[in-house]
C-alpha cells in the first residue's frame, strides 16, 4: 500500500454496494449524483466501486443527494456486513476485530 493511501475493507466496499443499490433505486445518473452532492465524478465512481474510502462528508452529501437516510444506509449495510462475518469467517464481528487489532501493524509515529 502506498504511502499515505487508506484501506478500503469490508464495512466500506458494503456501503458503496448499499449506495449503488440506492443509486439503481433512484434511476440516478453519476454525473447528476456528483453535481447535487459535490462530490467529484472520478471520485464518485471510485466510491461506487468499493475501491475508495468514503469520507464522512462525502457520504453525508451522498445520502442527502439520493434523499436517503444515512443512519439507515449504514445500518444496513452494517447487518450486512456481521452476516458475512459469521458465515465466511465462523466468527463473530467482536472476534474479527479482535484478530484484526492484534494482528495490526503499529501506526507510524508522528
Amino acid at each position: 500500500m502506498a504511502s499515505g493511501a487508506r484501506h478500503v475493507g469490508t464495512i466500506t466496499q458494503t456501503v458503496a454496494a448499499e449506495l449503488r443499490a440506492e443509486v439503481a433505486r433512484g434511476l440516478v445518473r453519476k454525473d447528476d449524483l456528483a453535481a447535487r452532492s459535490g462530490v467529484p465524478v472520478g471520485t464518485l465512481s471510485k466510491i461506487l466501486r468499493g475501491v475508495a474510502p468514503i469520507d464522512m462528508e462525502q457520504y453525508g452529501a451522498l445520502c442527502i443527494a439520493l434523499g436517503v437516510d444515512a443512519a439507515e444506509l449504514f445500518a444496513r449495510a452494517r447487518v450486512a456486513v456481521r452476516a458475512q462475518w459469521r458465515d465466511e469467517l465462523g466468527m463473530t464481528p467482536e472476534q474479527v476485530l479482535a484478530e484484526r487489532v492484534a494482528t495490526s501493524p503499529p501506526a507510524p509515529a508522528r
